[in-house]
């Protein structure tokens, strides 16, 4: 069957389509460089097998998962999807890509450092839609402050309300120095509360 009559939109005439320009990419990209490849639910599975065998599967440097914002599909009768991906690939395994300097914006944001860098915090309770215990059930328990008590997700409002995590993960986050105490003040009283790093 020829090209024409699979159809410009098929998977065969997509890859027939890519193939030798990502082979030129390659050919192109510099020995330190990277090649960040954007690409949507439609072709992501066959983008990767490509590009594993083009630059080589130990070159694969992963791929970010972006939201798009809108979720579009949902109406199909279908799953929706709300997000598009980019795979980066380098020309060597050992390829660094992590200096992106923070922005202005980042440095008053991640304005605290350990050990591992900087960072920022967000409150271990959950917060917004779902978040009574009754949503979770799983995600209420008890955790110790730094001085033994024992510590609820209770919402300022007054209702029993529910962690970020369960308390498998929430042990592995005490365990990888991710959870940052603090006092702080809620309804009237200065209290250890829990923060989760990132």
């Amino acid at each position: 069957m020829t090209l024409t009559k699979r159809g410009s939109a098929s998977h065969s005439a997509w890859l027939m389509f890519m193939y030798p320009r990502l082979q030129l990419a390659r050919d192109l990209l510099h020995d330190d460089g990277a090649i960040f490849i954007s690409i949507d639910d439609n072709e992501q599975a066959n983008l990767k097998l490509i590009c594993d065998d083009i630059f080589g599967e130990e070159n694969c440097m992963g791929c970010i998962c972006r939201s798009t914002g809108q979720t579009t599909g949902q109406d199909s009768g279908g799953l929706g999807s709300s997000f598009d991906y980019a795979f980066i690939y380098g020309r060597k395994p050992d390829l660094d890509i992590s200096g992106l300097p923070l922005t202005e914006h980042d440095i008053k944001r991640f304005n605290n450092e350990d050990d591992f860098g900087k960072y920022a915090y967000d409150q271990l309770r959950k917060t917004g839609s779902n978040d009574r215990r009754e949503d979770r059930p799983n995600m209420y328990y008890a955790i110790k402050d730094p001085d033994g008590n024992d510590v609820y997700p209770t919402a300022t409002a007054g209702y029993e309300s529910c962690w970020r995590v369960e308390k498998k993960t929430y042990d592995k986050l005490v365990e990888d120095d991710y959870i940052l105490w603090k006092k702080t003040e809620r309804n009237g009283e200065l209290v250890w509360w829990p923060y989760v790093k990132y």
